[in-house]
């Protein structure tokens, strides 16, 4: 049974979650209706090739919800943020997310192939990534996380004139990318890099059909590796689905030193 202390926590939790939820629904509205230049039809016909800017700026660091025990959870408790740690496991192993979002946008105007992509092309896609780790699914408690992501793309014309810019995050998304364990993610670096390559596939994508049209998702079930069912997936195009691990690593205490990284012990 829970203490009333316990009890007390967790509505506490439970409020600042909700609170949450109501954050980023405004932030939602805030990035829908800010920070946006449209580009005519008359400019958008005369660009036949875009050249993308390989300097993505990035954080220094990522914001990660780190592991939480499982008394920890019955009791409310919120995941400590273990980004600066995480920031030196993910180099440790050579995860360059402005490598990651500057491939991502890549293919996907190649994929796209609205416009040809070379150096010297009539108009300049400049990315910049303003957020990155991994969360907690919104109103879930958990060790579960979900890649966060938050590009900018700005098209500039060969006159340094800003002709489109728009930006998007994956948290507004929560059926577009795969959920892992905390624990896989720390055990496998490889599922991190893949997790932020299908983020950023999916926001290359979503961003790119807003500087023009682009035909709806197609939508497809996915099984995960119990051979249960889960939640229905918007396949995007030349995005692959990230399949969850099959071995979910045991709960062992989790050691995270600063530019070093995260190990068990």
């Amino acid at each position: 049974m829970v203490s009333s202390a316990g009890n007390s926590r967790l509505v506490r939790t439970t409020r600042r979650l909700a609170l949450a939820g109501v954050t980023v629904a405004a932030l939602s509205i805030v990035i829908a209706g800010c920070n946006r230049a449209y580009i005519s039809k008359e400019s958008l016909s005369k660009i036949r090739s875009i050249e993308i800017d390989t300097h993505v700026a990035v954080p220094e660091s990522p914001n990660v919800d780190g592991p939480l025990t499982t008394t920890e959870m019955l009791l409310g408790y919120q995941p400590a943020n273990i980004g600066h740690s995480f920031g030196g496991y993910m180099k440790t192993h050579g995860i360059e997310v402005d490598q990651i979002v500057l491939r991502a946008f890549r293919r996907q105007l190649m994929e796209q192939g609205r416009f040809e992509l070379r150096e010297g092309g009539d108009a300049t896609l400049e990315l910049k990534v303003g957020a990155y780790g991994f969360r907690m699914p919104a109103l879930y408690i958990g060790n579960q996380r979900k890649a966060m992501l938050m590009v900018a793309a700005t098209l500039i014309s060969k006159d340094s004139t800003v002709m489109w810019t728009q930006q998007d995050s994956t948290i507004f998304y929560p059926n577009l990318t795969t959920e892992f364990y905390i624990q896989a993610l720390l055990a496998e670096s490889e599922f991190v890099e893949r997790s932020l390559e299908e983020a950023s596939c999916v926001l290359a994508y979503l961003l790119l059909s807003k500087l023009y049209p682009m035909p709806v998702p197609p939508v497809v079930s996915s099984v995960d590796s119990r051979g249960e069912s889960r939640e229905v997936l918007l396949q995007i195009p030349g995005c692959d689905l990230v399949n969850e691990p099959s071995r979910i690593p045991s709960e062992r205490r989790i050691k995270c030193i600063p530019d070093i990284g995260c190990t068990y012990e």
